[in-house]
C-alpha cells in the first residue's frame, strides 16, 4: 500500500513538471502569439495598421520588451507613432489586491507626427475611440493601476498645420516620470521632465474622463527658449531664440476644447535674445516678467495684469537700398494670413519698461550714421490693442541728451495718434553725417532743445516743432562732395542766431502718413532748409526779426529830390547798423535803386545822378561814423543801366552774404 501511494505522488509530480513546463513553454510564446494578432487586428482594434520588429514577455520576472513598433497613419503611408525599444516590469504580488504596479517603463526613441488641418488632428480618430471605450465603461471596476518610474530618450516630435502652411519639429525630448497613477473615473499623474536644451518642469495632471475635464499645474525652472526658434520661424527671418523661462502656471479646461482651456500664473524669462538671419541679436531683454490673469486662444483673450521688460536692447539699421532690418525680419507670407488668424484682445494692467536701448544705424549717406538711446523707460496703465493708449516715457540721447515723450494712439489702426516729444541737451554734432550728405557742411557746435507737438487724425499729419538751438556752429561748405541740396546753411545759421548765442526756429509739418514717399525726417530736413533758404534770399529782414526790430530791414526808402536822409531814413539806418555789429562776419552791400525814367520827368539827368552819389557819401561816411570796417560793406557805385530797367521803390536794397554762398 505504502508503495501504492509513493508511485502515485511520483506521478503526481511529473505530471505537474510537465503541466509547469508546458505552461512556461506557452507564456514563452505569448510575445509572439501577441504580435501576430496585434499585427493582424490592429486596423479593427484602432483603426490603423501596426507593426512590430519583436515582442517578448518573461513570464518569471512578469517583463515585457517591444522593439521597433510603428502605429501608421489612416492612409497607411507613415508612421502616425513609432519607438525603437519599450521595456516594462509587472509586480505580481500587488494583483491580488487588484492593483497593477507597473515597477518601470523605458522609452526610446518616441517619434509622434502631430498634422493639422483647420480644427481637426490626424489624432481625432483615436481620440473618439478612447472616448467610446471610457463610456462603456461606466462601473467603476475597483482596480487601479500604478505606474513607477518612466522614462523616455531621443523622443522626437512633428507638428504640421496645412492651413497655414507651418511646421516645427521638438528633437532630443527626454523626460523622466516618476509616477502615474489611474484609480478609477479620475487620473492623476505627476511628472518630472528634464529637456536635453537645459531647464526642468514639474507638472501635475488631474483628469477626470466623465466630464473630460483636466487641471494642470506646471512649474517651470530654467526651461530653454531653443525651442520656440521653430514657432518664430513661421513668420519672422530668425535663426536663434535664446534664453530660459522659469514660473508657475494653472491651466483648466476640456479635452474636446483644448484651444478654450484658461491658463494663469507668472512666467520670467531671462537673458531673452532673438537672432535674426544676419545673427544679429534683434531683440534682448534682461528679464520680462508676466503676471497673467487669463490667457484663453480660442476666446482671443490674453489678460495680464502686469508685465515688466527690464534691460531690454534692439537695434534699427536702414540698409543702402532704404530697407530696414525690421521689413527683412518679416517673411512676406506670413504678413498676408494675418487677416485669417485669430484676433487677440491683449489686455495689460500695468505695463513697464525698465532701461532699455536702442541702436539706431543709417547706411543710405555716403558717411553711415550711428546713434544710441539709452536708459529708456516707458510705463503704460490699462493697455488695450483696440482702444487708445497713453504711453509715457524718457530716455537718454546719445551721451547726455534727454527725451521725454507722450504718446496716445490705438495700436490695431494706427489712423489716429497724439504725439508730445520733449528733447533737451541734444549735441547737434553726432548728426554730422546728415549735415554734410544733404547741404555739404559740417556741424562744428550746438545744443539743441525740441519741443514737437504732433496730431495724427484718418491719415492725416500735423504737428508743430520748436526748436532751439545754442551756438550753432556750421563749416564751410566741402568742395570736394555734391551735396543733396545746394543751400546757403551757414548764412541761415548765422542770421539767426541772437547775441546770446540762441536760434529759434519754429517749424510746421504737415503730411499723409500713408503716402509711401512721406518722411517726417525729410519733411521736417526741408522744412529747415526752406527756412535757411528766405534767410538767404532776404538776411537783413530774418535779422531784424531776431533782433525784434520790427520793420524790414533789407531796404531804406529815399527822397529822390534830397541828397542824404530824412531822421526816419537815419533811423532804420541805425536798426541796420546794429544788425551788421551784431552780424559783423557777413559782408554788406547797398545798392541804390530808382525808377530813373520817371526821376528824368521831374530833374535834369545830371542832377538826379548828382543827388544819387551824395546819399551814396553820406551813406560811406554814416558807416565809417558807428566805426562799421570798411571790409564788411560795400556802397555799390551808380550805374545808369541797372537803374533805366528798374520799376521799384526808390530805395537803398540791403544784402548780406558770405562770399561762398554769393
Amino acid at each position: 500500500m505504502a508503495g501504492f501511494f509513493r508511485k502515485l505522488r511520483k506521478g503526481l509530480l511529473w505530471t505537474l513538471a510537465v503541466a509547469v513546463a508546458l505552461v512556461t513553454l506557452i507564456l514563452s510564446f505569448s510575445g509572439t502569439i501577441a504580435r501576430y494578432y496585434i499585427q493582424k487586428n490592429g486596423n479593427s482594434l484602432i483603426g490603423r495598421d501596426v507593426t512590430i520588429g519583436s515582442l517578448s514577455i518573461n513570464p518569471l520576472t512578469a517583463g515585457m520588451r517591444v522593439k521597433d513598433l510603428h502605429i501608421l497613419e489612416k492612409d497607411g503611408k507613415e508612421d502616425f507613432l513609432s519607438l525603437s525599444s519599450l521595456e516594462g516590469n509587472i509586480r505580481l504580488r500587488p494583483v491580488t489586491r487588484r492593483i497593477i504596479n507597473i515597477k518601470g517603463i523605458r522609452i526610446d526613441s518616441l517619434y509622434i507626427n502631430i498634422v493639422q488641418d483647420g480644427d481637426h488632428f490626424n489624432f481625432d480618430d483615436l481620440k473618439d475611440k478612447l472616448y467610446a471605450y471610457l463610456e462603456e465603461d461606466t462601473e467603476d471596476s475597483g482596480w487601479v493601476m500604478d505606474i513607477r518610474n518612466i522614462a523616455l530618450s531621443g523622443g522626437k516630435i512633428r507638428y504640421r498645420d496645412k492651413v497655414l502652411g507651418s511646421k516645427f519639429a521638438l528633437n532630443k525630448i527626454s523626460l523622466d516620470i516618476p509616477k502615474i497613477n489611474l484609480s478609477g473615473k479620475n487620473t492623476d499623474v505627476g511628472t518630472v521632465l528634464s529637456f536635453e536644451e537645459g531647464g526642468q518642469m514639474d507638472c501635475r495632471i488631474s483628469y477626470n474622463p466623465d466630464r473630460s475635464r483636466f487641471n494642470v499645474n506646471v512649474s517651470l525652472k530654467d526651461f530653454g527658449t531653443e525651442g520656440l526658434t521653430p514657432y518664430l520661424q513661421q513668420f519672422l527671418n530668425v535663426k536663434r531664440c535664446k534664453g530660459s523661462v522659469s514660473g508657475n502656471l494653472e491651466i483648466h479646461g476640456q479635452t474636446q476644447h483644448i484651444a478654450d482651456a484658461d491658463i494663469k500664473g507668472d512666467l520670467i524669462a531671462e537673458d531673452l535674445k532673438v537672432m535674426d538671419d544676419r545673427r544679429e541679436a534683434v531683440f534682448f531683454a534682461q528679464t520680462l516678467k508676466a503676471k497673467i490673469s487669463r490667457f484663453n486662444l480660442g476666446k482671443g483673450i490674453a489678460r495680464l495684469k502686469s508685465l515688466e521688460i527690464n534691460g531690454p536692447k534692439t537695434y534699427y539699421e536702414i540698409m543702402e537700398d532704404s530697407t530696414d532690418n525690421f521689413t527683412h525680419l518679416l517673411k512676406d507670407e506670413d504678413q498676408q494670413r494675418e487677416e485669417e488668424s485669430p484676433q487677440i484682445i491683449l489686455t495689460i494692467d500695468s505695463l513697464s519698461v525698465r532701461d532699455g536701448k536702442v541702436d539706431f544705424k543709417d547706411n543710405t549717406l555716403k558717411e553711415s550714421f550711428s546713434y544710441k538711446l539709452s536708459e529708456i523707460n516707458l510705463t503704460c496703465s490699462d493697455f488695450r490693442l483696440d482702444k487708445m493708449n497713453i504711453l509715457k516715457g524718457s530716455a537718454v540721447a546719445g551721451k547726455a541728451g534727454k527725451v521725454e515723450f507722450e504718446w496716445t494712439t490705438d495700436f490695431v489702426r494706427m489712423k489716429n495718434v497724439y504725439l508730445d516729444l520733449k528733447a533737451s541737451n541734444i549735441n547737434l554734432k553726432d548728426f554730422t553725417p546728415y549735415s554734410k550728405y544733404y547741404v555739404g557742411n559740417s556741424i562744428e557746435g550746438g545744443t539743441m532743445k525740441w519741443e514737437s507737438r504732433n496730431t495724427i487724425i484718418g491719415g492725416h499729419l500735423e504737428g508743430n516743432n520748436q526748436i532751439e538751438i545754442y551756438k550753432p556752429k556750421v563749416s564751410r561748405r566741402s568742395r570736394r562732395t555734391e551735396p543733396v541740396y545746394q543751400a546757403p546753411v551757414r548764412l541761415g545759421v548765422y542770421a539767426l542766431t541772437n547775441k546770446k548765442g540762441l536760434m529759434n526756429i519754429n517749424l510746421p509739418v504737415k503730411g499723409d502718413i500713408d503716402n509711401p514717399d512721406f518722411s517726417y525726417r525729410k519733411t521736417v530736413f526741408k522744412g529747415m532748409l526752406n527756412i535757411f533758404m528766405k534767410v538767404s534770399a532776404a538776411p537783413l529782414r530774418a535779422i531784424g526779426k531776431m533782433l525784434a526790430k520790427g520793420e524790414d530791414l533789407d531796404h531804406i526808402e529815399i527822397d529822390l529830390e534830397e541828397d542824404d536822409f530824412s531822421t526816419s531814413e537815419y533811423g532804420k539806418l541805425g536798426s541796420i547798423v546794429e544788425a551788421m555789429q551784431e552780424k559783423d562776419e557777413l559782408h554788406y552791400t547797398f545798392r541804390q535803386r530808382f525808377n530813373l525814367k520817371k526821376a528824368l520827368k521831374k530833374e535834369e539827368k545830371e542832377k538826379v545822378l548828382s543827388l544819387a552819389q551824395s546819399r551814396n557819401e553820406n551813406l560811406s561816411n554814416y558807416l565809417k561814423r558807428m566805426g562799421i570796417p570798411s571790409r564788411n560793406y560795400t556802397v555799390e557805385a551808380i550805374h545808369e543801366d541797372s537803374l533805366a530797367s528798374y520799376r521799384g521803390k526808390n530805395c537803398f536794397l540791403v544784402d548780406a552774404v558770405w562770399e561762398e554762398d554769393q
